[in-house]
């Protein structure tokens, strides 16, 4: 009995205290501290998400909107649409180039194999051409992309004829291209080659 009414020494006594600071430390890290972390983490996460929720809904409105003034333009006549005419289109894509390229001062026209994914087809052509001045070729180039037949300019390089800048003087112009046209409506021959999805980039 008489050890139990022992009174601690002043080393027991900061033992004590010590033991005392590590275990309510422990207890606040487990039970205060890590909750309060975890929680702060759960919020963060939660205000990414929100973010990224927000930043997507205001790129849908975007392009909601863009997609309501391009309607609304088609409905007043302020956009042009081309069109995909019927597989083969290529003598009608020939005649629209000769006659484009008819006021430069030489041309030269030159059509790969014609290419297939489903029911479009793709007409792709090399085109090299010399004109008069900068604008000449520009008025072509802007004549080739509005064009009523669907076509894509894919690549265009522009340079001087001579010692004279672009801008003063005759001007060449390289450039590759594909027409596009479908198979609705449009009659298959040996020319055709067989169905082959393009294979995205």
């Amino acid at each position: 009995m008489g050890l139990l009414k022992r009174e601690f020494n002043s080393t027991e006594k900061s033992l004590l205290v010590i033991l005392f600071l590590i275990i309510f430390g422990g207890l606040y890290y487990v039970f205060v501290h890590t909750p309060i972390i975890d929680g702060m983490k759960t919020v963060r996460a939660e205000i990414e998400a929100a973010g990224a929720q927000r930043d997507a809904l205001v790129l849908k409105v975007e392009d909601t909107k863009a997609m309501a003034a391009e309607l609304e333009a088609m409905d007043n006549g302020e956009t042009f649409i081309s069109r995909m005419p019927s597989y083969d289109a290529s003598k009608e894509e020939l005649d629209f180039l000769n006659n484009t390229l008819n006021d430069t001062i030489d041309y030269y026209i030159g059509f790969s194999r014609v290419t297939r994914d489903g029911d479009q087809v793709r007409r792709g052509f090399s085109l090299q051409y010399k004109a008069g001045s900068y604008e000449s070729a520009k008025k072509i180039m802007s004549e080739l992309e509005n064009s009523s037949i669907r076509c894509v300019v894919s690549d265009f390089s522009l340079n001087p004829v001579g010692a004279q800048s672009v801008l003063s003087g005759q001007v060449q112009v390289s450039a590759t291209a594909t027409f596009f046209e479908t198979m609705v409506g449009g009659t298959p021959d040996n020319e055709l080659p067989a169905d082959t999805p393009a294979v995205a980039e």
